[in-house]
């Protein structure tokens, strides 16, 4: 089960409905861990970004955004206004209309579901698809002027790795986490966390909060010596997304790691698939 371009905390909030289903059909769920979202001024102009927030939700992200470490005082004041703006929309729908005219247009599906229908879209896919989307052009041309920024994304992650494994954790995402965990648990469900390479620094500390979950209940996919080929040019499509060739040697990894950790005790570590 997945949504294409969706957040934490969506991606969560979908994952928690699962979970309280009567009767969840399955054994294992796999989410993949990104930082909280944190609302730009981009994102109020559409409903796809604010239309699943709850009043739980937003006083989250305005809890998040007020705490985070990484951003200086004025950055997260301007979060905390921008979350309870989306509230506000998500309450009162002003995005009603847009969405009942753009729901007749088919674009929506096309770019959720992917060429396959079967929701893997590439973004390589995407601008060769919508060849006047402005922001994937000018993403794409940044990306190809900078030659050695793979190298840099990679350095930049190892520094993480190497450094304080407390530093950064939101303890509000941190909660969110944990609660999927025991939600997960009392249905009989092994929630597992996944992180991906390429993660867009929003601010938090991914890989210390990533260091801060149970050891199996991890996969780590993103550690830039043990899987430098998500750090090559030829594998990506910008600074934070893989390309199709890159995300399809992702889904390998992930398979096996899946794989792997099957044929191990259910205590032992999955961080080395």
């Amino acid at each position: 089960m997945a949504v294409a371009a969706s957040f934490p905390p969506e991606t969560y909030q979908l994952c928690e409905q699962l979970l309280l289903e009567r009767k969840v059909p399955v054994k294992d769920i796999y989410i993949e861990l990104a930082s909280l979202m944190l609302f730009e001024e981009k994102n109020l102009a559409h409903f796809r970004y604010w239309y699943h927030l709850s009043a739980s939700n937003a006083y989250k992200l305005v809890r998040h955004a007020w705490w985070l470490p990484g951003k200086k005082r004025g950055q997260r004041a301007g979060y905390v206004l921008r979350a309870s703006r989306a509230y506000c929309n998500s309450l009162f729908a002003p995005g009603l209309a847009d969405h009942l005219i753009e729901s007749t247009t088919g674009v929506d599906t096309m770019n959720t579901l992917g060429p396959g229908l079967n929701g893997f879209v590439p973004l390589d896919w995407q601008l060769a698809h919508d060849t006047g989307n402005a922001e994937l052009i000018e993403r794409r041309e940044e990306f190809r002027l900078q030659p050695l920024a793979g190298h840099q994304r990679a350095a930049y992650i190892n520094s993480l790795y190497e450094g304080n494994r407390d530093a950064g954790i939101s303890e509000v995402h941190r909660a969110l986490l944990e609660h999927l965990m025991v939600l997960g648990d009392e249905q009989g469900v092994n929630v597992h966390f996944i992180l991906p390479p390429l993660w867009v620094d929003q601010g938090e500390d991914l890989v210390a909060l990533f260091r801060s979950l149970p050891m199996e209940r991890r996969f780590d996919l993103c550690d830039p010596k043990r899987f430098p080929e998500f750090y090559l040019p030829e594998n990506m499509f910008d600074m934070g997304h893989l390309n199709t060739k890159g995300a399809e040697v992702f889904s390998l990894r992930v398979a096996a790691a899946i794989k792997a950790s099957g044929q191990e005790d259910r205590g032992s570590s999955m961080d080395n698939p």
